[in-house]
């Protein structure tokens, strides 16, 4: 099964000046639950699907015209499985 990465930005968030993202922005992404019967590799794996789905949206971002320099992606293990697969941007106060 092939899976649809969907990606929701709040119409705030779209548009507001650019100038108010002068504080820096944190993009996280959190891992899926590993697998216990995967071979092999699955927890890095989830890890870098995580990772690569923050940077997506940190590329989105900086598409939209927030400074390069400002933002920041990474992965974190999930909490929950309710929060698996999940991506937060998070704005500095």
């Amino acid at each position: 099964m092939k899976k649809v990465m969907m990606l929701f930005i709040s119409t705030a968030v779209l548009m507001a000046p650019l100038a108010a993202f002068a504080r820096p922005v944190r993009v996280v992404a959190y891992t899926s639950p590993p697998t216990p019967s995967a071979p092999g590799g699955e927890p890095l794996g989830s890890y870098h699907a995580a990772l690569a789905r923050a940077q997506a949206v940190a590329d989105a971002l900086r598409a939209a015209g927030i400074p390069a320099d400002k933002v920041q992606a990474e992965a974190a293990p999930a909490a929950s499985a309710a929060s698996a697969d999940r991506v937060d941007v998070q704005f500095a106060p």
